[in-house]
């Protein structure tokens, strides 16, 4: 990218609300080395791919995203229920 690397954008992504929460994955023939996929994911990446790209592989990938993160909203919606009813029962007996 010839304006910023791959950090760098994912820096600037995760500091916009807007965006901050995408699932980032990583997509490179530069960044192999151990130690460079680890710094990605430390800042925030989901996962990486090197190049070329197997298709099959980053469809399965974007599913399985997707999946997570219909199961966290899910478990917000029971968390806020929870507390919902955490929150009545505790008025009630006071």
């Amino acid at each position: 990218m010839p304006e910023m690397d791959g950090y760098k954008t994912l820096q600037t992504l995760k500091q916009n609300e807007a965006v901050k929460d995408i699932p980032v994955i990583f997509i490179s023939a530069y960044y192999t080395m151990p130690s460079m996929l680890v710094k990605g994911l430390e800042q925030g990446a989901f996962d990486y791919l090197p190049k070329p790209i197997d298709e099959d592989i980053l469809l399965a990938k974007i599913q399985m995203i997707k999946k997570l993160v219909k199961t966290d909203g899910m478990l917000e919606e029971q968390k806020n229920k929870l507390l919902k009813a955490y929150k009545e029962l505790d008025d009630k007996t006071k």
